[in-house]
C-alpha cells in the first residue's frame, strides 16, 4: 500500500502546534510538494538497501524512503523537529525509521554507516552547510554506493561541473575523483516552506572506483592537495600558483603546460600531476 505524503497543511499543523516557525539559520525550507518528494526517493533509495538520511525536517521525503528502503536512519540536528518528525511516523504507523538527533557535521559517518549497512545518503540539506556536508561524505564514507541531495540550484551545478570547464573547482574535482556527479532534476522554490529565493536541484551521485583502484590514494590526495593551491587564484597560470619547489617539479614532469589555468585541465591532466608527485610513472589508465 503506498505511503500517503506529508501536505503542506500538515506541516502547518505540526508547527503551529509546537510553537514553531521554520530556523532561517538551520536552513529549515520544508519540501511540501509530494510529487518531487516521491521523485527524490526514487532516486535516493536505489536497490532498496538501508539509507541514511540527512535533514528530515518533518518527513516529507523520510516517508518515502521508508516505503522504498529496508532502513532509514534519519540525522536531525533540531531536537524538537525530531520530535515531530517522530509523530508524523507513529501516525503512519512506520517503524522502519530511527531518527537521530546529532549535526551531520559533527557525526561519525564510517561508523554510523558501517554499523547499520548503510549504502546510500540522501536529504534535503541546508543552503549553507550542504557543501561540507558532502565533501565530509566523501572522506568517511568509504563503502558509499551512492548519494542524491537537494540543494541550491547553482552549488549544485558546480558540483556537477566536469574537470576542464569555467565552473571546475578544488571542490568538484575532489568529489569526481570518488563520484560520477550529475543533476537528476531541477526543483522550483515554490515546491518549499517557506518558499526560498532561489531554485533547486537534486545532485546524484553515484560511486565511480575506478581513479582511487587504478591510481590509489597517494595519487588522488596529491591531487586534491595540488588542485586547492592552484584553484586558490584560479585566474593565474599553473606556473605562478604551483610555484612551490616540489609542485614546480611535479608541474614540470607531468608535462601540462605552465600556462594553463587550473579550471582548464581535465580530470586525466591532474592525475597526471598527481602522479609526478607521489614519483610514479604515467603509465596508469
Amino acid at each position: 500500500m503506498s505511503q500517503s505524503g506529508v501536505t503542506k497543511s500538515e506541516i502547518s499543523k505540526l508547527l503551529s502546534s509546537s510553537g514553531r516557525v521554520p530556523k532561517r539559520s538551520l536552513g529549515q525550507n520544508f519540501l511540501v510538494d509530494q510529487n518531487y518528494a516521491k521523485k527524490i526517493a526514487s532516486i535516493a533509495a536505489g536497490a532498496g538497501r538501508p539509507v541514511a538520511e540527512i535533514g528530515p525536517g518533518v518527513g516529507s521525503l523520510t516517508v518515502f524512503l521508508a516505503e522504498r528502503c529496508e532502513r532509514v536512519t534519519a540525522v536531525e540536528k533540531d531536537p524538537e523537529i525530531a520530535s515531530l518528525l517522530t509523530l508524523v511516523l507513529e501516525s503512519r504507523e512506520i517503524t522502519n525509521v530511527e531518527v537521530i538527533v546529532a549535526d551531520a557535521l559533527e557525526v561519525n559517518w564510517s561508523e554510523l554507516l558501517s554499523s547499520r549497512g548503510i549504502g546510500r545518503v540522501a536529504g534535503n540539506l541546508p543552503y549553507n552547510v550542504s557543501v561540507p556536508i558532502i565533501m565530509k561524505l566523501v572522506d568517511e564514507g568509504a563503502d558509499i554506493e551512492g548519494m542524491a541531495f537537494l540543494l541550491q540550484k547553482e552549488v549544485a551545478e558546480r558540483l556537477a561541473a566536469k574537470p576542464g570547464v569555467r565552473e571546475s573547482s578544488a571542490v568538484s574535482l575532489r568529489l569526481q575523483l570518488y563520484f560520477a556527479a550529475s543533476i537528476a532534476t531541477g526543483v522550483p522554490a515554490t515546491v518549499f516552506m517557506p518558499v526560498p529565493n532561489v531554485a533547486s536541484a537534486v545532485l546524484e551521485l553515484r560511486a565511480d572506483p575506478r581513479y582511487l583502484d587504478g591510481y590509489g590514494r597517494e595519487v588522488l590526495d596529491g591531487v586534491v592537495g595540488a588542485a586547492r593551491t592552484a584553484f586558490a587564484h584560479r585566474r593565474q597560470m599553473l606556473r605562478r600558483t604551483l610555484s612551490d619547489a616540489r609542485l614546480a617539479a611535479a608541474l614540470a614532469d607531468s608535462g601540462v603546460e605552465e600556462t594553463r589555468r587550473p579550471e582548464s585541465l581535465t580530470i586525466e591532466e591532474w592525475l597526471a600531476i598527481g602522479l609526478a608527485l607521489a614519483g610514479k610513472e604515467r603509465d596508469r589508465a
